[in-house]
């Protein structure tokens, strides 16, 4: 009789049946028993490409009624709250994807609630943690190799937004929790709070650069009111670590730029620069006479693995951080190192709630001392 597997139920048919389940695919004792989603027909799909046994329209049914031991939150970021809460109550272990919720008030309460549920694993899916460049840039900044950190900064374009005929969805919603700022700057803040520490105060614009688009469940032309671009400044605190002082992290973003991809992450110390290019490679640098030497990062993942996922930073970050929740959940460990909990995932939404701020009010925004996060009454407004 063979070991018993670990039954996993998605909540979602979107990212999950375009990067989540190819990867699920891929590691040993793991069985996907359950995927709920709003639209049955597309759910059977996927239900039957993956071999997944049920499908349901309503996560409680499908929680209270298969008993999974992990469940997979892919929905957008106004349903994170209330689906993490009844998993944790109904005894489940959560993975929950980014922004981890609408705000940070929800945010702490997701976080409460994984307290006071004592042997549940509780995390927030920022897997790019896990990918080699991104860790060796790590490394780098906490072994000295910068020198004293002055500057991290993440630019990126790409043109998903830019055509106005894209048809309306749910990003383009605020109240649905859509937008750059939640979609992708939560994975720069948690990256830059997991390589350098907490931030002091913000400054930031959030823009809409398309205002309208066609909604195809009316036939009719709907607002847009979430953000399609934003930038933003932030100050590091100051923290007992020696290479991490006066620092500012910068983040520009931009979803409705035509023209080519374009990502490049940069960190800047007194002894030298690090800068990951929109391929993907990692250079270093100490002196201008040196020019730029390219830094060499193992692939971990075997050939098998990657014909499989999809190719892309994210499937293969992902494949390697649902690998160490698989692994971490047989050793029945209640923590798994190096990824981001609900905890981390409320100090993010305290960030991404700052700087929105910031954008509606124009000016500087302080944040919570570090110290004083944990024991902030309910209810109060973290910024």
């Amino acid at each position: 009789m063979g070991k018993k597997k670990i039954r996993w139920a998605i909540i979602g048919n979107g990212f999950a049946r375009q990067t989540v389940l190819p990867c699920l695919s891929r590691i040993d004792g793991l069985a996907v028993v359950a995927l709920c989603a709003r639209h049955p027909m597309r759910a059977q799909q996927t239900a039957e490409e993956f071999n997944i046994p049920e499908i349901f329209t309503d996560y409680r049914l499908m929680i209270s009624g298969t008993k999974p031991d992990l469940v997979m939150i892919t929905t957008p970021p106004r349903l994170h709250r209330e689906i993490s809460l009844f998993a944790l109550e109904q005894g489940c272990h959560v993975l929950c994807e980014k922004p981890t919720a609408m705000n940070a008030q929800e945010a702490r309460e997701m976080w409460e609630a994984a307290r006071n549920a004592p042997g549940r694993i509780h995390l927030i899916d920022h897997e790019l943690r896990l990918d080699p460049s991104h860790q060796e840039i790590k490394r780098r900044i906490q072994e000295g190799w910068l020198g004293s950190l002055r500057q991290l900064s993440w630019t990126q374009r790409s043109e998903g937004m830019a055509s106005p005929d894209r048809p309306w969805s749910w990003w383009n919603s605020r109240e649905a929790g859509g937008g750059l700022l939640g979609a992708l700057g939560s994975h720069a803040v948690d990256l830059f709070r997991h390589w350098a520490g907490e931030f002091s105060s913000v400054w930031g614009m959030l823009q809409t650069q398309t205002r309208q688009r066609h909604d195809p469940s009316t036939n009719l032309p709907r607002p847009v009111d979430s953000d399609d671009a934003f930038t933003a400044v932030l100050k590091m605190a100051e923290g007992s670590d020696e290479n991490v002082r006066d620092a500012t992290a910068r983040f520009d973003m931009n979803s409705a730029s035509p023209g080519p991809w374009m990502m490049r992450i940069e960190v800047i110390g007194t002894s030298g620069r690090l800068l990951l290019d929109d391929r993907g490679m990692l250079w270093g640098t100490r002196k201008a006479a040196d020019g730029w030497e390219k830094i060499e990062t193992k692939e971990d993942l075997p050939a098998e693995d990657l014909n499989v996922i999809p190719d892309t930073v994210w499937a293969r970050a992902f494949l390697r951080s649902a690998r160490l929740i698989q692994e971490g959940m047989k050793r029945s460990e209640t923590k798994i190192a190096g990824l981001s909990t609900f905890e981390d995932g409320w100090r993010n939404q305290t960030v991404l709630d700052a700087i929105r701020l910031s954008s509606e009010a124009g000016t500087w925004i302080d944040l919570p001392p570090e110290e004083e996060l944990p024991h902030l009454p309910a209810g109060q407004d973290l910024c």
